[in-house]
This record gives C-alpha cells, sequence and structure tokens, in this order.
C-alpha cells in the first residue's frame, strides 16, 4: 500500500483514506460495518458482501456507479459523482451526493434526475429522520446561477437550495451562466475565503488545532488527547462521518467540497478510551497505591505502635 496514511482495520471500522489505491477488496469482509475509502484512484467498489454496512464514505474517487441494493442495513451514505443510486432498500439517516449529474431511487421509490447545465456542479442532501430531502447548488468561479429548471425547461425557483420532497419536480437542472464576474458573490463555497466559515470542535477528551491551505484546498486537523488513556476515533464533517482513525494527525483534501448551503464546515472530532488503555485518574478521588498510599500507610503503623507502646507502659505502671 502506498502514501502517507496506514489503514487503520478491526473487526468491524475499515479506514484506508488518502492512500493512492487502485484496488479495494473487501469481499472478506462480512462484519465490517463503517467503510472510509475517500481520496484515493479507485475505479470500481464491489460491496455486495458487506450486508452489514451501516456507514460509508468513498468521496473522492474515479467510479461512478455504486450498487447498494445489498447493502439493506446502510444508513449513512457520502460519496461524490456517482450518476445512479438506488436507495429503495435502506432507511437513510443521512446522505450526501456532490457532482454534476446525479439519478437515485429515494426510499419512497420515487426516481429523481438531478443535474447542472453550465459551469456548477449539484449536490443531495437527504435525512430521513426529518424527512428532508434538499439539493442545492455551486457555481464554479465566473458563473452565476440563473436557478431551477423542470424537464420542460420552465423556471421553477431561483433559491439556492430546493426541497425535492416539497417541490413537486422529480427532474430539475440547476442552470448557470458565465459573467464578467471573475468570482461569484452568491457561491458560499468559495475556497479563497473560508474565514468563519470551518468550525472544529472534540469531545471532552482531547483537543484539536487545524491549518486550512488555500493553495491546496486541504484542512490538516491536529488532535490532542487529555489523557494517556484516550486516542483519537472518528471524525465527523457536517454531522457524516467520514474517517475512523486512531493518528493524531489527519489530512483532508478538497475541504471547501465538504461546505453546507451556507457554505458551513463543521468538523468535530470524537476521541473515546483506547483499546487496552486504563481509565484516567480522578483528580477527586487520589490513587490508592504509589508514594502517596505508602507513606499514609507508614504513618497509620507509626501511629498503631505509638499506641501500643502507650498502652504497655500503663500496664506496667499499674
Amino acid at each position: 500500500m502506498k502514501g502517507d496514511k496506514s489503514c487503520l482495520i478491526t473487526a468491524k471500522y475499515l479506514d484506508c483514506e488518502q492512500n493512492n489505491l487502485t484496488k479495494l477488496d473487501v469481499s472478506g469482509g462480512t462484519a465490517l460495518t463503517s467503510l472510509s475509502c475517500g481520496s484515493n484512484n479507485l475505479t470500481e467498489l464491489d460491496l455486495s458482501q458487506n450486508t452489514a454496512l451501516e456507514e460509508l464514505s468513498c468521496t473522492g474517487n474515479y467510479f461512478t456507479e455504486l450498487d447498494l441494493t445489498q447493502n439493506r442495513s446502510l444508513t449513512s451514505l457520502y460519496c461524490g459523482y456517482i450518476t445512479e443510486l438506488d436507495l429503495t432498500n435502506q432507511t437513510m439517516a443521512s446522505l450526501y451526493v456532490r457532482g454534476y449529474e446525479v439519478e437515485f431511487i429515494w426510499n419512497n421509490g420515487t426516481r429523481y434526475h438531478i443535474y447542472a447545465e453550465g459551469s456548477g456542479f449539484i449536490n443531495i442532501d437527504g435525512y430521513f429522520s426529518n424527512d428532508g430531502l434538499m439539493a442545492y447548488r455551486t457555481a464554479e468561479n465566473g458563473c452565476a446561477f440563473l436557478g431551477w429548471y423542470d424537464a420542460e425547461g420552465n423556471l421553477v425557483s431561483t433559491e439556492d437550495e430546493i426541497d425535492l420532497l416539497t417541490i413537486g419536480e422529480t427532474t430539475l437542472e440547476a442552470r448557470f451562466e458565465e459573467t464578467d464576474d471573475p468570482t461569484d458573490p452568491t457561491d458560499p463555497t468559495d475556497p479563497t475565503d473560508p474565514e468563519g466559515d470551518i468550525s472544529v470542535e472534540a469531545n471532552e477528551y482531547g483537543e484539536v488545532q487545524y491549518v486550512h491551505n488555500e493553495e491546496d484546498d486541504s484542512l490538516t486537523l491536529n488532535m490532542t488527547a487529555s489523557d494517556e488513556a484516550y486516542g483519537v476515533r472518528n471524525i465527523y464533517i457536517n454531522g457524516v462521518l467520514v474517517a475512523t482513525t486512531s493518528e493524531d494527525t489527519y489530512v483532508i483534501d478538497n475541504i471547501s467540497s465538504y461546505a453546507d448551503e451556507n457554505g458551513n464546515i463543521e468538523i468535530y472530532v470524537e476521541f473515546a478510551q483506547s483499546e487496552g488503555g486504563e481509565e484516567p485518574t480522578d483528580p477527586d478521588d487520589p490513587p490508592k497505591t504509589g508514594t502517596a498510599s505508602m507513606v499514609g500507610m507508614a504513618i497509620a503503623l507509626m501511629l498503631i505502635g505509638a499506641a501500643i507502646v502507650l498502652i504497655r507502659r500503663r500496664q506496667t505502671a499499674r
């Protein structure tokens, strides 16, 4: 395996992101529940044997087809430039698809065809928990968004995002045109101005700092556990699991592609107890062994000895 990042493999988790992989065989991982294989060079991904899979992140590869008909347990999907998806068998908790065109079947059996015309792309963001299925657009530099159009070419909406479950249209075109302005001021994901759009947080067991490289649009996370018994476990972006890792440093490529419809990127790092690690010491509960306890034991023995001597002297005096 090539690359500067190693894979983290357990009975249920596989993280092999950013490794320049050209092939990935997970047919033997029948117990696999979480797979993160983004930012590689994969041209195909066979998940037919991974029937226990619940979370999948595979954006940043070169395949446009993804067969999920056998993955009935899938609840979270993050992918890019997939042109066809059949989600009839899933009850998704979250869905994120980015690309120029996608044709997909939602859990209710409705087939949608959403695509971009001109220099821009579309995102599909779905949440079964609140019956939300949103499509939103992103214009490339030098282009402006004109609106959403139906199959007959009629203007449906000029809003940046549109709710597919309420709009009543199953075919939508996001139309863009070039402008004289070199940047689109309405584009929320302009990577040259990320200030205020990126937030990074961690749970109570660690801290995170980040560095945004504007030249290659990458984000480096530097993560530190608050106690040696803990380590990095999961990394989420806008509520979607994108990596399961134990490394203290993690690089996210094309960070602007993760922005939501408002241009915000919210990163959450989950620290958890390391495998085989001991529970951290409670500062309000001092250790029962060690120097402090030995000193306490010695003092106690001295007091007991003094008491015995005092008793014997009193007995002798009588």
